[in-house]
C-alpha cells in the first residue's frame, strides 16, 4: 500500500494530463463519428475506457525508478548546491530507509539491521541534502568480509542476509578485497531536480571510492541489479554479469567490474558538470581523521 501511495504522488500530474488528452481525443472522434442514441451507460463506458488508457500510458511512460538512468547522462548544472552528509548521522536514517522501502519494497532491509551496519562503520553511508538541508537521496557502499562476500557472489545467500558483523570496520576498509555497492536512491526521481540529484550521487560515489579505497592496484566492485533502471546504470558504467540470476537464491543478476584510479578519473569526466556543484569536503575531512 505504501508503494502505491508513493507511486500516485509521483505520477498523478502526468496521469491527469494523459486523462484530459484522452477525453479530448474521444470527444473529437465522437464529434466526427457520432454514436446514435447515446445513453448514460454509453458515456460511462467511454469514460472508463479513457481512464484505463490514461493509466496504462502513465505506467508505461513513467515507470517508477529508484534513480534515473538514461537522463542523468544528459543533464546540466543544478541550480541549488546540495551537500553530502557524511559520515553517518542517525538524523537522516529513517528518511533513507523509508525511501528504500518505497522503491525496493520487500527487498529492502529492515531499519534496525541497517542501523547496526552504519554504527559498525559510519563511513559506508552517504546522504545527500538539498540547499535547505532536506533529505533528497543516499547511497551505501560496503566493504565485506571475504567469507561472506564469496557466498553472496556465488548466490547462496542474499543481500538481506548482510549483518553488521559481515562488514569491515573503518580501519580495515581501505584495503578491502570485496566492495559491494548496496544501493542508491533519490526522491522525486521523475522530476528534473531529482534527475540532477541522481547524477550527483553517481559522481559522489566515484569521489567516495577514490577517497576511501586504495585503488593503486585495481579492485573489483560488485552490485546486484534489483531493478531495470539499476541494471541500465550498471551496464552504462561497464559492469558485467558475474553471477546469472538463474544460479542465485535471490533470482537477481549480480554484476561486477574492475575499478582503478584511471577508471574513476574517466567516470568523473563523464559527470564533470557535477564537480563543483556540491560540497564533498566531508569526505576529505573523514579520510584524514
Amino acid at each position: 500500500m505504501r508503494y502505491i501511495i508513493y507511486f500516485i504522488k509521483q505520477v498523478y500530474k502526468q496521469w491527469f494530463l494523459f486523462f484530459a488528452a484522452t477525453i479530448g481525443l474521444a470527444s473529437g472522434i465522437l464529434t466526427i463519428f457520432p454514436i446514435p442514441e447515446k445513453s448514460n451507460f454509453t458515456n460511462l463506458i467511454i469514460l472508463s475506457i479513457c481512464l484505463f488508457i490514461s493509466v496504462i500510458a502513465t505506467l508505461i511512460l513513467y515507470q517508477l525508478k529508484h534513480i534515473p538512468d538514461e537522463e542523468i547522462w544528459m543533464l546540466e548544472t543544478p541550480r541549488d548546491k546540495p551537500t553530502l552528509v557524511f559520515p553517518y548521522q542517525k538524523t537522516y536514517l529513517k528518511a533513507a530507509n523509508s525511501l528504500a522501502r518505497s522503491h525496493y519494497g520487500k527487498s529492502s532491509i529492515d531499519y534496525d539491521i541497517v542501523r547496526k551496519w552504519y554504527e559498525k562503520n559510519p563511513l559506508i553511508l552517504t546522504i545527500l541534502t538539498n540547499s535547505h538541508n532536506k533529505f533528497v537521496g543516499y547511497f551505501d557502499i560496503l566493504p565485506l568480509r571475504p567469507d561472506f562476500a564469496k557466498d553472496l557472489i556465488e548466490g547462496t545467500i542474499k543481500e538481506k542476509d548482510i549483518r553488521h558483523y559481515d562488514i569491515l570496520p573503518p580501519e580495515e576498509m581501505r584495503n578491502a578485497e570485496y566492495i559491494y555497492f548496496a544501493g542508491v536512491s533519490v526522491k522525486d526521481q521523475l522530476t528534473q531536480t531529482g534527475r540532477k540529484h541522481g547524477a550527483i550521487l553517481i559522481y559522489a560515489a566515484m569521489v567516495y571510492l577514490e577517497t576511501f579505497y586504495d585503488l593503486t592496484n585495481p579492485k573489483k566492485i560488485y552490485a546486484i541489479a534489483a531493478s531495470t533502471c539499476g541494471k541500465n546504470i550498471l551496464e552504462k558504467l561497464n559492469f558485467q554479469i558475474e553471477t546469472d540470476e538463474t544460479n542465485r537464491k535471490d533470482k537477481l543478476d549480480l554484476y561486477s567490474r574492475v575499478i582503478s584510479k584511471e577508471n574513476i578519473d574517466n567516470y568523473r569526466k563523464q559527470f564533470a558538470f557535477c564537480d563543483d556543484k556540491f560540497d564533498y569536503s566531508s569526505y576529505e575531512k573523514a579520510s584524514l581523521s
